[in-house]
């Protein structure tokens, strides 16, 4: 499907250039921790497994030997009832709804849960994330967008992709891979374009943009190690991590045989854009946040989610909206 999408994108452009040269509730006494030596593992895991579902159809069967691994771990793979009954609840102590819960498919629910200690006190952290088990999962979302230079520049000085980003909590997510820093025309097509130098003047140019978004959601629910989730447990921690991979489509082209055919050239970037404490940094922000609560702050940050991202492009920029499954409350 993906393959086809891609296809009739390119097919028109081509057209178009010819003329343009455990678990909730129930048994809690048998909940699995995940132990301290297989944490890393995991979490290389979920990184792994959120890079490889950009192209879900493409990396199926390996993403499904992942999921494999991770029951193996200790990781536990949950309803959607059991989501709803933990995001959706009334939690008393608080008095606030953490989440809206829809019926959907496309999303695959895990719990991990962990043992960690801070300031002197030993927590059960239960990790909960939604991930993608489809192409048109949720969370997932493709985007187009044709963006136009219309005055000149060197191509050192033409820039062709930028990304910013903002949390709900309004602190700079971190953003890895290809896409840290900004890129310049002759980052992108110095490899693929003939003749193209740091001083080659670039001007009237029309770029396709196909943007895909996968996004991993992560809940972290925290207690005293031992007690009963019921009760004991408060959200510490609500974000998300976006899997970022845009294809830049360059219309050109080529001489055959004395003719001038419509061509195109094609670089794709990849990328993160991770919410704050995200990676790894969630543990001590849940625990500090249960710590703030049991002496008296009820007030407390713990929603970090990305909602929307800003794609800077040749000409212009668009706000692309980051693929949720949860509306998360302030």
């Amino acid at each position: 499907m993906k393959k086809m999408k891609w296809i009739c994108i390119v097919t028109f452009i081509l057209l178009e250039s010819a003329f343009i040269s455990k678990v909730y509730g129930a048994e809690e006494g048998e909940n699995v921790i995940v132990s301290e030596d297989n944490v890393e593992r995991v979490d290389y895991l979920f990184e792994l497994r959120g890079e490889l579902a950009v192209d879900f159809e493409a990396n199926e069967q390996e993403i499904k030997n992942i999921d494999q691994e991770l029951q193996e771990l200790g990781v536990e793979f949950i309803s959607e009832e059991e989501v709803k009954q933990k995001l959706g609840k009334e939690d008393n102590k608080k008095n606030l709804l953490r989440a809206t819960v829809l019926p959907t498919k496309g999303i695959a629910w895990t719990s991990t849960r962990q043992i960690t200690v801070y300031r002197g006190k030993e927590y059960e952290l239960q990790i909960i994330r939604g991930v993608t088990t489809a192409a048109d999962s949720p969370l997932h979302e493709m985007y187009t967008t044709v963006s136009t230079k219309s005055n000149s520049t060197s191509s050192i000085a033409t820039n062709i992709l930028q990304i910013l980003a903002l949390s709900v909590a309004g602190q700079n997510p971190q953003i890895g891979g290809e896409i840290t820093a900004l890129k310049t025309f002759y980052d992108v097509f110095k490899s693929t374009l003939s003749g193209l130098s740091t001083t080659s003047v670039i001007g009237g140019v029309q770029a396709t943009y196909v943007t895909e978004i996968t996004t991993e959601e992560i809940f972290v629910f925290i207690k005293y190690s031992g007690a009963l989730d019921t009760g004991n447990q408060i959200m510490g921690y609500m974000g998300n991590k976006v899997y970022y991979e845009t294809g830049i489509i360059l219309p050109s082209i080529i001489m055959v045989n004395g003719v001038g055919k419509p061509d195109l050239k094609i670089n794709k970037i990849r990328g993160t854009i991770t919410s704050p404490y995200y990676d790894g940094g969630y543990i001590d922000k849940a625990s500090n946040n249960f710590w703030e609560y049991k002496n008296g702050n009820s007030m407390f940050n713990y929603i970090f989610f990305i909602s929307r991202i800003t794609q800077k492009m040749i000409g212009g920029s668009v706000n692309l909206v980051v693929p949720t499954y949860n509306v998360p409350l302030g």
